[in-house]
């Protein structure tokens, strides 16, 4: 027979249990909280300096700064306009943003449907033929949405680096390797400089 003194123990330490479990999701759902609100005010910030500039210099559809994937249309223009204004050169960083944007979507898209394919296993609905097949996918899934992901990563930085020249041109690779370095510094880069054009050539007016 077990005293008594050890049920009550166990029931003590039951009860730690639930508390500490309570007490972890409450710190994971306030880092949570938190982690989206930064993210939003970074998203907000961005999206209007971006939708600055473009309105400032003439982009077509500014607005567009303001969608997840408008941001690298917009910021692919700023580039494509101050190459061909300053070097005369037609670029289209504009549309090779885009498509990899699009196409990374889809991918990362594929790949969470064999995530949930190989979780439904687990419930019966899944038999492991099929789980082989999705891991075959997922594999490739993973290769080809790394690679879109860093391909996309350095067109956005080619575009960045001509948005800073042409705002600040004595900063532009400072902005840029601390961009690279900390990536939550690009919005305030872009917010704080929107009103420069100090890398453009003097307005012409009519």
């Amino acid at each position: 027979m077990m005293p008594e003194e050890y049920y009550e123990f166990e029931r003590i330490l039951e009860g730690l249990d639930e508390e500490f479990a309570l007490m972890a999701l409450g710190i994971i759902g306030l880092v949570m909280a938190v982690a989206g609100l930064v993210a939003l005010v970074l998203y907000i910030f961005q999206s209007v300096a971006l939708y600055s500039m473009a309105k400032n210099r003439g982009i077509a559809n500014p607005w567009l700064a303001w969608l997840p994937i408008g941001n690298y249309w917009i910021a692919g223009s700023l580039s494509d306009q101050y190459q061909y204004v300053v070097n005369g050169q037609v670029k289209s960083k504009r549309v090779i943003l885009l498509v990899l944007s699009i196409a990374g979507a889809v991918v990362s898209s594929l790949v969470s449907s064999v995530a949930t394919g190989s979780f439904l296993l687990t419930t019966g609905q899944v038999n492991m033929e099929h789980l082989l097949a999705l891991g075959s996918v997922g594999t490739v899934a993973n290769l080809v949405s790394f690679a879109l992901q860093l391909t996309t990563f350095v067109f956005w930085q080619m575009a960045l680096y001509d948005i800073y020249t042409s705002c600040n041109p004595k900063c532009n690779v400072l902005f840029l390797v601390l961009g690279i370095i900390f990536g939550m510094t690009i919005p305030f880069f872009l917010f704080f400089n929107r009103k420069k054009e100090l890398g453009m050539p003097p307005r012409k007016h009519a």
